[in-house]
């Protein structure tokens, strides 16, 4: 397996099991945290 491969299974299919990521993937993780930001900074 190549590099650009492994990423994309680590990044949009591996979930994430760190307390705050709630068992999202990685890239589910980080464009939910950049909502919540963009949310907390239009209040």
């Amino acid at each position: 397996m190549d590099l650009a491969a492994w990423q994309d299974i680590y990044n949009n299919e591996r979930n994430h099991w760190v307390r705050m990521c709630c068992g999202r993937t990685r890239r589910a993780s980080l464009l939910a945290g950049k909502r919540i930001w963009r949310e907390k900074l239009a209040n």
